[in-house]
C-alpha cells in the first residue's frame, strides 16, 4: 500500500505523493551550506571586516612612543574616511609639528579636509609634509584628517614625526 510506482509516487490511502529522499537530502544539505555561508558573512561585517567595527579599527605607535595613527584597516571605496595623528606631550621641540606621509599614500586618496588646519603642505623628495603650530611649546595634539579612497584594493603607508621614527601600515579599500 505505502510502496513507489515506477513514476516515483507513493499511493498512501486516496493521495498520491510524489518523493525523492536522495534529492531532498542534498537540498537540506546544500541550504544548511548556504545558511552558513550567510552567517559568516553577517559575522564579518559585525566585526569590522567589510567596513567600521571592532577588527577594523587600529592604531600604530611609533616605536619611542612619541605619536600614534589611528586609522581602519577594512574600508569602502570613495566612503569618508578619518585618519587620526596623536602627538603625546613633549614629543615636538618647540611649537611646530611635522607631519608626513610617504608621498605614495596619496595616490588613489583624496584629502578632504584637515584640522587643525596646517600652516603648510610641502612635498620634500618621496613624502608629502604637513606643518602644524601648537600653540604652545611642547603641546599634545591630535590631527584629523578626513579622506576618500579612489583606489580598490590594498594600500600601505607610512607616516612620520620629525625626530620620531616612522610607523606603516596597511589597509584594504572594498569596492
Amino acid at each position: 500500500m505505502n510502496e513507489l510506482n515506477e513514476q516515483g509516487v507513493r499511493r498512501i490511502g486516496d493521495l498520491e505523493i510524489a518523493q525523492d529522499l536522495r534529492f531532498q537530502r542534498r537540498s537540506w544539505a546544500i541550504q544548511r551550506v548556504g545558511w552558513f555561508a550567510m552567517a559568516l558573512v553577517v559575522a564579518a561585517a559585525v566585526l569590522g571586516y567589510l567596513g567600521e567595527g571592532p577588527l577594523s579599527d587600529a592604531r600604530a605607535r611609533s616605536g619611542d612612543g612619541a605619536y600614534e595613527v589611528e586609522y581602519a584597516r577594512y574600508t569602502r571605496y570613495r566612503s569618508p574616511d578619518t585618519l587620526r595623528v596623536f602627538i603625546e606631550e613633549g614629543a615636538v621641540e618647540g611649537d611646530e609639528a611635522r607631519v608626513s606621509f610617504g608621498r605614495g599614500y596619496f595616490d588613489g586618496v583624496e584629502v578632504e579636509s584637515v584640522f587643525p588646519e596646517p600652516d603648510s603642505v610641502e612635498v620634500d623628495g618621496d613624502e608629502v609634509v604637513y606643518l602644524f603650530k601648537l600653540g604652545d611649546q611642547g603641546a599634545s595634539a591630535t590631527v584629523i584628517f578626513s579622506v576618500r579612497y579612489d583606489d580598490v584594493g590594498r594600500k600601505r603607508a607610512r607616516v612620520g614625526l620629525d625626530g620620531h621614527p616612522a610607523v606603516s601600515f596597511s589597509q584594504f579599500i572594498y569596492p
